[in-house]
């Protein structure tokens, strides 16, 4: 039975409101020039410190570990749980295929440019390495941050200007994988409420990013997917898992936990609404900051008004099929009652 975990929900709701905010602001407000600003702004520094996709990518991680171990449990074969994640992932490259061709063009799917299919993509990867070594989600960890790591580096340094994978371009393999692998890693101590773990990482991480800073690369890039970017933010995101598991029962995480149960829907129907009518009516860079989040505002409120209504009448036809099977058996005995008598 496929139960959920409230913190993974109220994590994946603020991840994907996160996202929506700050695409949003990119899609329609003229004051967004994040993307322009010198490396050494600080705005540029905020930008690369309180980034959307590390979150995103932890959760996908550690939904990913939830996943995994209920089939496991379950007694699900490691092959039959591949061919599961084949198709499950196998379906958001598909959708990320989609997204890409009704908004933009199929060049930003194939240079992993679109978040769902390379969630897919990187989901895949992760699972397969996780069949192998679900013993040791530690050491998985490590091994991937250090192949990640090496590969970076590799690329940084002797593949420039060369015609290269696409795996290292958009959503590149070093920035993705070592979140998909710390999600792992701390799904079971979500589970467990290990508490103390979280917050330990949290700190390690913290330090383990300043002493990259301070010995290896001053740099924190997002865009170049640096280990002091990395290591800064996983540390960000273990901070606000642990906020979430002291404090989960107050009010306002129930508006996360509603966001992260349906984040799905709410990503593809803002990049698929609000891009296009960006793209239809011309409207890129033409409002102001308030009037985006307004906007913003305004496509949040009809999204929860769709999934409430299609919930709402799921039930309902959900009832109605019931009662009519009830009654089809009943009418059945009767007649099976009348024919004996």
């Amino acid at each position: 039975m496929l139960t959920r975990v409230k913190t993974v929900d109220i994590l994946r709701g603020i991840a994907v409101l996160w996202m929506v905010w700050f695409q949003t602001w990119d899609f329609f407000s003229r004051d967004f020039v994040l993307y322009n600003l010198d490396k050494r702004d600080w705005n540029r520094l905020g930008f690369d410190f309180f980034n959307w996709l590390p979150i995103f990518m932890t959760v996908s991680g550690i939904s990913l570990f939830l996943s995994f171990r209920r089939k496991y449990e379950g007694g699900y074969s490691k092959f039959r749980i591949w061919i599961h994640g084949l198709r499950r992932y196998g379906g958001y490259i598909f959708l990320g295929l989609l997204i890409c061709l009704w908004v933009a063009d199929i060049t930003l799917f194939l240079e992993f440019g679109e978040v769902v299919g390379a969630i897919g993509l990187y989901a895949l990867i992760s699972l397969t390495l996780l069949l192998f070594f679900h013993k040791h989600t530690f050491w998985l960890m490590v091994g991937i941050w250090i192949f990640s790591l090496a590969l970076r580096e590799y690329v940084s340094n002797y593949c420039v200007g060369m015609i290269i994978s696409p795996f290292f371009y958009g959503f590149t393999i070093w920035l993705m994988l070592p979140y998909f692998a710390a999600g792992i890693f701390l799904a079971d101590k979500i589970l467990t409420r290990k508490f103390k773990v979280i917050s330990s990482f949290c700190f390690l991480t913290l330090i383990s990013a300043l002493f990259s800073i301070f010995l290896f690369s001053p740099k924190i890039s997002y865009f170049e997917g640096t280990t002091s970017f990395v290591l800064l933010s996983l540390s960000t995101v273990s901070f606000i898992l642990c906020l979430i598991m002291k404090y989960s029962e107050l009010k306002i995480f129930k508006l996360f936990e509603f966001f992260g149960k349906h984040a799905l829907f709410f990503y593809v129907y803002h990049v698929a609404v609000l891009y296009k009518l960006v793209v239809v009516f011309n409207i890129s860079k033409s409002l102001d900051f308030l009037t985006s989040i307004i906007v913003t505002a305004i496509s949040l409120c009809i999204g929860s008004v769709i999934i409430q209504f299609y919930g709402e009448l799921w039930k309902l036809t959900k009832s109605k099929f019931k009662t009519l099977i009830k009654g089809v058996f009943k009418f059945q005995h009767v007649l099976t009652i009348k024919g004996c008598g």
